[in-house]
């Protein structure tokens, strides 16, 4: 500690009060560098940012005081996270607005944190979440960025006090320089453009490290399983463009999604070999693409999937479908019979909950969202209506979802892990998603839910919104908004208040970046038929109230373009005249509009 501060005594020495022509901090040399103090940039894993000012900026960080900090350009309501456990100083929070306007100057609200070492990271322009007198662990999101004190556009200013003493005498404080772990170099310069490395306590999984219990099962699963995800990407481009052409692809698309969900989730190469090769022989099989559409003897849906998982799910957006149309299945729903009893639903729900992957190379994690939810659909609204389901079996069902499997500190549900002698209980968007939607959110710990689903903002999906890099997807940003609009009613204000520009982002962003000039959207990473890229993308704008007004839970504001938006969507979809459920499923909503 004390070799940084006397390096950073004698930086302002030679620089004084004033703009230098040379900027030491961005100029030091490894050796002057490695004596600065070291930590992770206070953001996400994957979060993409701008430094718009650094140490002696070029604005207002050449002051006394000041020299070394930081602007780090982010969008509003972006997770700050405690860059190393400390004490919460101070959070300064006056109601006084904020803008590109210098009489903002002295109202910017600000969270202090004492560390270990008795030094004081400072975090401004930021919504607090954290009180005074708190103790807070490094990587802990302990605010969200927000319009508040003198600010041009969305961003942390952030840096370092050499200790409490002085803090708010600008001729006697002194900022020290910091080396930011997992960026190159160490030093953030200005108009730089870098990617958070993250905190090591917020890795995916929470510390679980997914590949290397593949590993375990099988020694040379990353070499294998990376080959099979490069054939799967180009079969992939071509089962899209057959789906663009017009073609039914009904049997490759179910191939192609149980190929994607053993590719991803298993280290079971010999399935991932036959699923791969059962794709590639089915794009000419018409008959296949036909026959995967009906219904089987046993009341089953999904011709072309191997595993019964998978016909579940085929079969309860058949039976849903159904049911709106006022109509029953042709067949007697029998694949229902192996869960109609309490005893036979809790024994297949707790198969799926827990994945021993070193044990067995299988994450159940796909199963468990995809098939566990499904029933969660069927049993809760008794479909289809002309089966035959056990007095017992919602009842049951509602005790398991909310009395054994969801998480009471957070809210949410989600997978779980065997590590040695510890399960790692995981918080799941997805499955909480499907959870809450399809129990119209009827669910307790309303407040949790809200408070996590705001918070996993930043982080790598399926426990957060975000693609690894980053990225955005309608996929995802549905998921969140469905969460929130379903549980707005139960939301203080505060929490609201903290949604609405993140509800604005995801919309924003599907319209610009998503959504093109043609009416298609941009086919993403998480799409797995191109009827998916149209069904999200009208989903999200449906749940935001984008089409209809009387949707529009969280904003007054009007959207004069929506119906020529929507025409032009409507069109494409019609242009592309396949046999593919989702885009009919889009449709239906463009055509319906409420």
């Amino acid at each position: 500690m004390i070799t940084h501060v006397v390096l950073c005594a004698c930086l302002l020495i030679i620089v004084g009060c004033v703009h230098p022509s040379v900027n030491f901090y961005e100029k030091a040399s490894l050796k002057e560098s490695a004596e600065f103090k070291k930590i992770q940039v206070p953001f996400d894993a994957g979060i993409h940012f701008v430094v718009s000012q650094g140490a002696f900026g070029h604005s207002t960080h050449n002051e006394t005081g000041n020299e070394y900090n930081w602007d780090l350009d982010v969008p509003l309501g972006t997770n700050v996270l405690a860059i190393e456990d400390g004490v919460v100083l101070s959070t300064f929070e006056p109601n006084a607005g904020g803008g590109c306007a210098p009489k903002y100057s002295e109202v910017a609200h600000n969270i202090k944190i004492e560390h270990h070492d008795g030094t004081v990271a400072q975090y401004v322009h930021v919504k607090s979440l954290v009180k005074k007198g708190q103790r807070v662990n490094g990587g802990e999101v302990i605010a969200v960025t927000a319009m508040n004190g003198f600010l041009c556009q969305p961003h942390l200013h952030f840096g370092i006090y050499q200790s409490k003493d002085h803090l708010y005498d600008s001729a006697s404080r002194k900022t020290i320089p910091l080396y930011f772990e997992g960026v190159q170099d160490g030093l953030l310069k200005e108009k730089g453009k870098y990617v958070a490395a993250g905190s090591p306590n917020t890795r995916p999984f929470y510390d679980y490290d997914l590949d290397g219990e593949f590993t375990k099962y099988d020694s040379n699963y990353k070499t294998k399983f990376r080959k099979y995800r490069d054939e799967l990407k180009e079969l992939k481009k071509e089962l899209f463009a057959a789906q663009a052409s017009g073609r039914d692809m009904t049997c490759s698309r179910q191939i192609f999604q149980e190929a994607s969900a053993v590719i991803h989730n298993t280290a079971l190469s010999h399935l991932a070999r036959e699923r791969l090769d059962t794709l590639r022989k089915s794009f000419n099989n018409w008959r296949a693409q036909k026959n995967a559409r009906l219904q089987s003897s046993d009341g089953s849906w999904g011709a072309c999937y191997k595993e019964m998982f998978w016909k579940l799910v085929e079969s309860s957006d058949q039976i849903v479908d159904l049911d709106h149309a006022r109509k029953q299945p042709q067949y007697p729903t029998k694949f229902l019979d192996r869960i109609n009893s309490p005893e036979k639903l809790v024994a297949y729900l707790d198969s799926l909950l827990i994945s021993d992957v070193a044990k067995d190379g299988v994450n159940r994690r796909r199963e468990l969202n995809e098939a566990g939810t499904a029933l969660v659909r069927l049993i809760y609204r008794q479909l289809p209506k002309n089966y035959s389901y056990h007095p017992k079996l919602k009842e049951a069902l509602i005790d398991y979802l909310d009395n054994k499997w969801q998480n009471p500190e957070t809210g949410f549900w989600g997978a779980w892990f065997q590590n040695g002698a510890k399960i790692i209980k995981t918080d799941d968007l997805s499955i909480t998603f499907h959870i809450v939607s399809y129990r119209k959110g009827k669910v307790p710990l309303w407040g949790k839910i809200a408070q996590t689903t705001l918070a996993i903002k930043n982080r790598p999906y399926p426990l957060g919104w975000r693609h690894a890099d980053g990225t955005m997807s309608n996929h995802h940003n549905y998921d969140v908004v469905r969460l929130l609009r379903l549980g707005w009613a139960h939301l203080p204000e505060e929490q609201r208040t903290q949604a609405r520009p993140m509800i604005a982002h995801m919309l924003g962003w599907c319209l610009s970046e998503s959504l093109q000039p043609d009416g298609s959207f941009k086919v993403n990473r998480s799409d797995d038929s191109l009827g998916d890229s149209y069904y999200f993308g009208v989903s999200l704008l449906f749940e935001v109230g984008y089409f209809n007004k009387a949707h529009r839970f969280w904003t007054e504001q009007e959207f004069p373009d929506a119906d020529t938006i929507r025409i032009k969507i409507l069109a494409k979809i019609n242009s592309i005249l396949n046999k593919d459920s989702m885009l009919k499923d889009a449709k239906k909503k463009l055509e319906e509009r409420d």
